[in-house]
């Protein structure tokens, strides 16, 4: 992880045998049936507003703001 003034960076190597990976291909911000690599980013260390980002296997990504009482998902 590494960042500067305009972006977070964020690599991963991910272990896992090819034909295991499951990818079903849904719309944008539907988990579906994939795997994924996700992120959650709590600035407020408080255990109740969160950040995610996910990106499957099925090349989908999905991002979210989660607070205590509702998940809102970006467009």
């Amino acid at each position: 992880m590494a960042y500067d003034d305009t972006a977070i960076y964020i690599g991963a190597h991910l272990y896992d045998i090819s034909e295991d990976i499951m990818k079903q291909f849904t719309q944008r911000d539907n988990l579906g049936q994939a795997d994924y690599f996700g992120i959650i980013f709590n600035p407020n260390n408080d255990v109740q507003n969160n950040t995610d980002f996910f990106v499957f296997s099925s090349g989908t990504q999905a991002d979210e703001v989660k607070t205590s009482t509702n998940v809102e998902y970006f467009s």
